[in-house]
């Protein structure tokens, strides 16, 4: 979202919720955010960054909006930087997502929190938050546990 009010937010949240009601197709949701540095709309109205704490606040939302219809919640630590996504874990993410291997949309808006992570950086974050990591497939069955 780039400029939502907070009641189009929750209206969001409903949509999505039925949707996940009528056809358990969703194994996880992702909450993006709009990076604003080199995109036009960023430039013509003056869109800035969401903040930690938006960033925090949203996810809690989100867990609580969901977490009985979607189970999985994954930050984009791209979107939102390995430091707060590893908060994150504290606030309902319960997925870091992925290493990555050569991430261009978020870059290409301006980003600036990387495009690449090694398992281990990954690893350390979850453990970091007393979290235990694991390395999962798309539907999210454990292969690993670290």
């Amino acid at each position: 979202g780039h400029i939502e009010e907070p009641w189009e937010l929750a209206q969001h949240m409903h949509v999505v919720s039925e949707l996940q009601q009528r056809t358990g197709g969703f194994t996880e949701f992702v909450p993006l955010s709009f990076i604003p540095f080199q995109t036009m709309l960023g430039r013509t109205h003056g869109i800035e960054e969401i903040s930690r704490e938006d960033n925090l606040k949203h996810t809690a939302v989100f867990r609580l909006a969901l977490g009985g219809e979607i189970r999985n919640l994954q930050a984009s630590w791209v979107k939102m930087g390995i430091e707060v996504a590893t908060e994150s874990l504290r606030w309902g993410v319960n997925d870091l997502g992925g290493t990555l291997m050569e991430e261009s949309v978020s870059r290409t808006a301006g980003s600036y929190h990387g495009v690449k992570l090694d398992p281990d950086e990954l690893i350390a974050a979850a453990r970091r938050t007393g979290r235990p990591p694991a390395q999962r497939d798309t539907l999210y069955r454990v292969i690993e546990t670290y």
